[in-house]
């Protein structure tokens, strides 16, 4: 909320680490199949965000593609994504997202 955005995403990257069950989870956000359940899909999701703030939106497209393997009909991340490939300029993709 205070605009800290690289800081939030630290935060959230290590919030994902975190797993209930002792296992080890995998930070490189498209290696994870659907670990966490909807949780750690809301965390890649609010990491895509911070990501698009500082205008990585590679790196967001990335997290919400992970949000998406989890919970495959997120609509925040659906839009995020669109959102991210508008912003680079991939509109066929993002023609894709919006018509999901």
């Amino acid at each position: 909320r205070n605009g800290d955005y690289e800081r939030a995403t630290t935060k959230y990257a290590a919030c994902l680490t975190i797993d209930g069950d002792g296992s080890q989870y995998n930070q490189n956000a498209l290696e994870n199949d659907d670990a966490g359940g909807r949780l750690h899909a809301v965390l890649h999701c609010n990491r895509a965000a911070c990501l698009m703030a500082l205008k990585r939106y590679r790196e967001a497209v990335k997290e919400c593609t992970a949000s998406l393997r989890i919970h495959t009909h997120y609509m925040k991340a659906i839009l995020r994504r669109g959102r991210c490939f508008v912003m680079l300029r991939q509109f066929n993709e993002a023609v894709a997202e919006y018509e999901r």
